[in-house]
């Protein structure tokens, strides 16, 4: 008889915790959201201070390429010239291929913020068209 008092006690009590459990699970789902937005902001931010430290980068070396050439001018030796002259325009090649790489990064980041931008008005928008009378 102990066992069915006990039950007919604690029956309520799960029907409850399941409708608590139902109800708070808007606000979580929420709230995962939001982290989950804020968490896509501090990377984006990231990745923007990487690209700007790259640029920085990039115009400090290409300042010591125009330094190289400075130098070079100077020289004497024409094979020596020659060799400095050559490995002057390899690293302008290497710096444009950072340069193009960089500015492609920069690109794939701007269309991904697009996107992510439509992406939350649109759940806007079929809601508001779900919400129109008929």
């Amino acid at each position: 008889m102990k066992p069915i008092l006990l039950l007919l006690l604690v029956m309520p009590l799960l029907g409850q915790s399941s409708s608590d459990s139902a109800a708070s699970q808007a606000p979580t789902k929420q709230s995962a959201q939001s982290a989950f937005l804020q968490h896509l902001a501090e990377v984006k931010q990231r990745r923007e201070q990487r690209l700007e430290e790259s640029k920085a980068r990039i115009e400090k070396m290409r300042a010591t390429i125009e330094k190289m050439k400075a130098e070079a001018a100077k020289i004497k030796d024409e094979s020596a010239k020659s060799v400095a002259l050559n490995n002057i325009s390899l690293w302008e090649m290497s710096l444009d291929s950072m340069q193009k790489n960089m500015d492609t990064n920069r690109e794939m980041l701007q269309k991904r913020g697009e996107m992510m931008m439509h992406r939350q008005k649109q759940p806007r928008i079929n809601q508001e068209k779900r919400n129109e009378p008929k």
